[in-house]
């Protein structure tokens, strides 16, 4: 079981530096930038991508909407249904 405390950075890439993102591949700065809307057999019905922070995910209805950017200046995206 990992709770995150004591446990080091995970290793960079080779090239990369774990605490310099400018240093980081395109694929680890997507890390936490995209959203899979999955149907409950584990198909995928979108992967959505964004450069801002997600800073919310909620169910309304069959519906998935994520709050995207600051936590109070944010804005809302609907997702596909489920």
């Amino acid at each position: 079981e990992h709770d995150g405390d004591n446990e080091d950075w995970p290793d960079a890439d080779e090239g990369e530096d774990a605490l310099d993102p400018q240093t980081w591949s395109e694929e680890r700065k997507s890390v936490g930038k995209r959203i899979f809307v999955l149907t409950p057999e584990g198909e995928t019905l979108q992967v959505w991508k964004t450069d801002s922070d997600i800073s919310g995910m909620y169910i309304f209805g069959r519906v998935l909407i994520a709050k995207v950017g600051a936590y109070m200046a944010g804005e809302f995206i609907t997702l596909k249904g489920i």
